[in-house]
């Protein structure tokens, strides 16, 4: 499949830009406590509560931007998630705020996974590796020159936190009140519930420590989401 939906996804944080966000609740289902539940097909997807994120995508006005921006017809977005310190102040002027979206191609409603189909994107995508931090940071150098002529995002490995996840660090450049920002930006592709959804993890890219730190909480949150929808 679908290498289109995996090109296409990575993009999803880049020109997002959330200005709003709104009341956030829980409700109990199935004794998991959720900050909502969302239908997809024939299955409905608990969002969980985080402890230093808030999701907000009932707010209209956010909702309205994503829709704008993407056409509803390839992708169902079920949460999105902000941080508490942003959320407090009510509105985000920047980009440089953790954001987590959770969303699933339209065009796979219905359509059963397994196990076996994380394997496969593990093998095709890119094996499992462990980071070479002196490595990377090189790769990181010459990106800040790559990116200021192309924009294009730079693919710095895969790895598999879960046997039902696999995910991809990238790293992106977005343009912003005429700045330009690079985010680190995580791409996890997980089995829920034999269906599969998607999770962007994007926060402004620091330096070697906002990348294990931006790998630490999306592997947190993604734990939580699997979890809360045994």
């Amino acid at each position: 499949m679908k290498n289109k939906f995996i090109v296409r996804s990575i993009t999803i944080l880049g020109v997002i830009i959330f200005n709003f966000c709104g009341y956030a609740y829980a409700q109990s289902v199935n004794n998991k406590v959720c900050s909502s539940i969302k239908p997809y097909g024939d299955i409905k997807i608990c969002l969980p509560i985080d402890g230093g994120m808030t999701e907000c995508y009932s707010n209209q006005n956010i909702k309205n931007r994503i829709e704008k921006i993407y056409s509803s017809k390839n992708f169902i977005f079920f949460g999105v998630y902000i941080n508490n310190s942003t959320y407090k102040k009510g509105l985000s002027t920047s980009l440089n705020n953790e954001s987590i979206f959770v969303f699933a191609p339209r065009e796979l409603i219905g359509v059963k996974i397994n196990q076996d189909y994380i394997d496969n994107l593990s093998s095709k995508l890119g094996n499992e590796i462990k980071v070479d931090w002196k490595e990377l940071m090189m790769k990181i150098d010459k990106y800040h020159n790559y990116t200021s002529k192309t924009g294009k995002p730079l693919l710095l490995g895969g790895y598999k936190p879960y046997n039902s996840c696999f995910s991809k660090i990238i790293l992106a450049q977005k343009s912003f009140q005429d700045n330009y920002l690079v985010l680190v930006e995580i791409l996890d592709m997980i089995e829920i519930k034999h269906r599969l959804i998607a999770v962007l993890y994007g926060i402004k890219f620091n330096g070697e420590a906002s990348i294990k730190d931006a790998k630490a909480k999306n592997d947190m949150f993604v734990l939580k989401l699997i979890n809360a929808n045994k």
